[in-house]
Formats: C-alpha cells, structure tokens, sequence
C-alpha cells in the first residue's frame, strides 16, 4: 500500500496494528526528453540534477511517518538494491543541491543570468515543462521541489498533468515524444535481474523513454548480457555509473510503502523487491499470550 500521511494516520488509529513506512525498489525518476532542445545538450541535464536537493527530497517524502518510517534516502544505484552484491553509491554527488555548480556550467555553456532569471544563448528567458501523474501524490510533492530548486537557478518550470492510469511516459518508447514532454516524473523500479536495464538504456529499447543513443552504452550492454555471476554484476554497476556520467536520468527517492500488521507476529520481514510481505512467511509465529 502506498504511505500517505491521512491513510497512515487513519491505520495508525486501527488498535493491535504495528505499523512501518519502508522505502519499496519503486523509485521517482525524473526522466529527461534527449530527442531535442534543451535536454539534448548534456550540459543542461546535468545543471538540472545539479540544482535538485534530493536529500531533502527524501526527508520530507519519509518524514511525515516519524520513528515508523524504516531510514531511507535518495536512490544511488538504479541495477542493485541497498545491500545487494554490486550495490554502490554512485549517485551520491548528487544529495545535495550545488546551485552555483549548476549556473557556472550553464554560464560557460552560453547561458545569461540577468536578475532572478535564466536566458538561453538565443536570448529567450529558458522555461521547461515538467510531466506530472495526477494520480501520484509522491511524484507532485517532488514536483513541487524541482519547481523551487530550478527557480533558484533562474528557470521557470510549468507543471503538466498527465492522465492517472498511466506514468507520464509510458507507452511512448520508440515514438515521438508528447507535446509539451521535456521532463517527466515517471516511476521505475530497481531490477530483480540487472539484465532488465537493458531496456532502458539500450538504443531504441521499449523502456528507453529518453531516447538515449549511445554508442558505449550499447556496447556495454551487450557485453553485461553475455557475462554471468561476480563479472556481470560488475558490468551492470557500470552501466548505472555511465548513466550517472552521462545525465540520462535522475533517480529520485524510492516510493514508501506502508506495511501494517498484527503487533504480535513475529519474524515478518519485508522482502528486498516491491516491500513484498509474504516472501518469508514460513518464519512467521505469534508471540505467545
């Protein structure tokens, strides 16, 4: 079940629940359209997840639960889980909003700040649209940051709701974007078998929503595919650092799921992918009366 704070508060009021907020391997991404102007310069992706704050991000998604809110923080590594052979913090430079790191690469890239605003080299104040599920109230709570944190950085950014039925993106792998799509919030998941990034990050893959062509990427790819054990693992921890390097995408902050359950059951523990609860049940008892 997704955490919400009012459903929270409505299981918390449930007498003989123990309840606990777990970050799932569903994360927030937000997804950038490579296919054209601004995103297809690497410069302009990168001063964007320069300028997001996504510790904070995380703090107040998992905040409102309090001491029943397992810790969790930004997303690091898009192939591994936390604890997972081969997990790493590869994205780690980029907890912390770096706002001036963000205007001194734009700056060098031609861009003018004049006053609280951004101006493309061609001399247009820069404005973006961001894709938002209506149906998501994590990914518009995150909107709302990215809001704050471009216009720290002088860009305006419009808000533009996508149906609830479906992410912002899905759907459209392979075909020319959606009016209006320069960036989106779309929900992810960390793989159960690393192979699956493959489609994502593969040209013309049936995930790859940014349109990320690459080369190496490909080349990397086909090579993770045909390893196995202790040298694929190493393989995929390198495709997740070449997205990193590259500004494919960002991963924000895993999607938290409410767990409620009887205050005496012991030994439930939720499972590694999905916050799946029934994995275990085997070592599952009651305390005794």
């Amino acid at each position: 079940l997704l955490a919400q704070p009012g459903t929270y508060q409505t299981v918390q009021a449930a007498s003989g629940l123990s309840l606990r907020v777990v970050p799932a391997s569903r994360y927030e991404d937000l997804d950038f359209n490579e296919r054209g102007r601004p995103f297809s310069n690497p410069v302009v992706r990168h001063a964007i997840m320069l300028a997001l704050d996504r510790s904070s991000m995380a703090a107040s998604v998992f905040g409102p639960y309090g001491a029943a809110a397992a810790p969790a923080g930004p997303v690091e590594d898009r192939a591994f889980v936390p604890g997972a052979p081969g997990y790493a913090d590869d994205g780690a430079g980029y907890d912390k909003a770096s706002p001036a790191a963000a205007l001194s690469l734009l700056t060098s890239a031609g861009y003018i700040m004049a006053g609280n605003s951004l101006y493309a080299p061609n001399g247009f104040p820069v404005s973006l649209a961001l894709s938002v599920n209506e149906g998501d109230p994590v990914a518009q709570q995150l909107a709302q940051a990215i809001v704050a944190s471009c216009a720290a950085i002088g860009i305006t950014v419009h808000l533009v709701p996508a149906p609830p039925s479906a992410g912002p993106l899905s759907g459209r792998a392979g075909a020319a974007p959606g009016p209006g799509w320069q960036m989106a919030i779309e929900v992810r998941n960390i793989p159960a078998s690393p192979a699956a990034l493959a489609n994502r990050y593969v040209a013309g893959g049936p995930e790859n929503f940014d349109g990320l062509a690459d080369k190496d990427m490909d080349a990397l790819l086909e090579h993770a595919a045909t390893a196995s054990g202790t040298q694929a693992a190493a393989l995929y921890g390198q495709v997740d650092a070449r997205a990193w390097g590259d500004f494919v995408d960002l991963p924000l902050v895993p999607v938290p799921v409410l767990v409620a359950s009887n205050s005496r059951l012991l030994n439930m523990q939720t499972g590694p992918y999905f916050s799946q609860v029934a994995w275990d049940e085997q070592d599952w008892g009651f305390q005794a009366p």
